[in-house]
């Protein structure tokens, strides 16, 4: 079986790989839409509890973009590689 430091490792091979065409397009879209980032860093800081909005431009946009999804009401990031990404990326700055 597949343990947690293996998936750590992948999730930071994944994040070290600087032509990732994925992260860079994503990237690309949130430095052209700064409220984006903040509102992704509270998503994070928050772990869920943020409501769903549906008339939310940034959350309609950050759901399109693939980067959120809404978990019974609630918002929370797609996936743990995301996850880890977003916070290397914009919240520790």
């Amino acid at each position: 079986s597949i343990k947690v430091v293996e998936i750590v490792l992948a999730i930071k091979i994944l994040l070290a790989d600087d032509d990732d065409a994925l992260m860079t397009s994503l990237m690309g879209k949130l430095e052209n839409k700064p409220q984006l980032k903040g509102q992704l860093c509270d998503i994070l800081m928050k772990g869920g509890l943020t409501s769903w909005q549906p008339d939310d431009e940034g959350q309609l946009l950050l759901r399109m973009y693939g980067l959120i999804v809404n978990d019974l009401s609630s918002v929370r990031v797609s996936n743990r590689i995301f996850e880890m990404w977003l916070w290397q990326s914009l919240c520790r700055r």
